[in-house]
């Protein structure tokens, strides 16, 4: 009886929030930002999309480690290169920043395509956590992140010819193989931005490095991992432009919902409509496709308990609707 009342208050105070004070969360653009929802588990190098929608924009190899394949050479926390367990899950990228070879600037990138474009004159706060592997034998500075409206496709091994909009202090070496270094900044959107590629875009004449000792052969250089990817309007009062006249075409049931939620749609706007769900830090937790049907019903018994942000969107537009996950 007791527990039934702890869980009757929860919702109340739950469905109190969403209708008389809602909340304005930082909600971060990036889909899979720790890497955790993959297809398969890594075999052989090169496997960052098996992450998806993260993938290789270039031709040297970006890694992907899970702890699935722990112990092995893809493994977490222990890999082909390093000891290291997750900032956050059981999941990292992993990629070559820096090769020694003053005729062969090799550069490793990894790419995503973010929800939204990003809006003009918006300034956006963007984050991500980095550990030097173990086997590297240098450490170097100006890590960064380019964002651009179309898909960055690398043709050749030297550092890509753009400028990054986002990129580390220089003088700031990249030496810690014990614990991930959060690497955080901001900049002014132009507006249409869609991607974003992160690595390094400095040719060897021009980056700062330190010898870290000497390793194998295939480390003669400074490859990094990467988890945890944040892109945020960091303004958080200033929302997304949505089509709010499109939250009459859809209904949302049940809510609170235990297992499954229906989606009803009441026009053809949203068939074919890509549906994320987001928790209260902004991370994608469910991704799907709105199939042609008038009613279709999604499995969220995987969720933990508590509120989150359901967004659909469409060629119409977009929709985002506030949902509480109970359990029984």
């Amino acid at each position: 009886m007791k527990t039934q009342n702890i869980k009757t208050i929860f919702i109340v105070i739950i469905l109190i929030c969403i209708t008389k004070y809602p909340i304005c969360i930082a909600q971060n653009l990036v889909a899979n930002p720790s890497f955790e929802i993959y297809d398969t588990c890594p075999c052989g190098t090169n496997g960052i999309h098996l992450a998806a929608p993260w993938y290789n924009p270039g031709l040297i190899s970006s890694d992907y480690y899970n702890v699935c394949d722990s112990p092995g050479s893809l493994g977490v926390p222990n890999n082909s290169i390093g000891y290291q367990f997750a900032n956050s899950g059981g999941a990292y990228a992993g990629i070559c920043c820096y090769y020694y070879d003053i005729n062969h600037s090799i550069r490793g990138y990894i790419g995503v395509e973010l929800d939204y474009s990003l809006i003009q004159g918006k300034k956006y706060c963007v984050s991500f956590y980095i550990s030097l592997s173990d086997s590297s034998w240098y450490a170097i500075s100006e890590i960064g992140a380019y964002f651009s409206k179309t898909k960055i496709v690398q043709t050749y091994q030297a550092p890509l010819p753009y400028i990054p909009q986002f990129v580390s202090p220089k003088d700031l070496i990249l030496d810690d193989k014990e614990n991930w270094r959060l690497i955080e900044g901001a900049f002014i959107a132009e507006g249409g931005e869609k991607f974003i590629t992160i690595g390094n875009y400095q040719d060897n004449a021009s980056i700062d490095t330190t010898r870290m000792g000497t390793f194998a052969w295939y480390t003669v250089g400074a490859i990094y991992y990467i988890d945890d990817v944040s892109v945020t309007l960091c303004d958080t009062a200033s929302p997304v432009v949505e089509n709010e006249s499109l939250g009459n075409g859809i209904n949302i049931y049940p809510n609170p919902v235990h297992d499954y939620l229906n989606i009803q749609f009441l026009n053809e706007v949203f068939e074919n409509a890509n549906l994320r769900i987001f928790d209260m830090l902004g991370n994608v937790v469910f991704i799907t496709t709105l199939k042609n049907q008038q009613t279709q019903q999604i499995d969220l018994s995987g969720l933990a308990e508590g509120m989150y942000y359901l967004r659909i969107e469409s060629q119409a537009g977009s929709i985002t609707k506030k949902i509480v996950k109970i359990d029984e």
